[in-house]
């Protein structure tokens, strides 16, 4: 099974949220476009950066 670790991050340049995905004792760096996030989970254009982590985590 995978579960996604609590504490995904707005990187430097707003174009992308990080986090990872752990499986059997290994880890997947993942990125989203926040772009994505605005497509396709209602995260609003120009949001903050605590905006952008609050959807990402509701809606994944």
């Amino acid at each position: 099974m995978e579960t996604i670790e609590l504490e995904p991050q707005v990187l430097v340049n707003r174009r992308y949220v990080a986090f990872n995905l752990i499986r059997q004792n290994s880890t997947v760096e993942c990125l989203i476009t926040i772009s994505a996030l605005e497509a396709y989970f209602r995260l609003a254009p120009r949001a903050s950066d605590a905006r952008i982590v609050k959807t990402f985590r509701e809606d994944r």
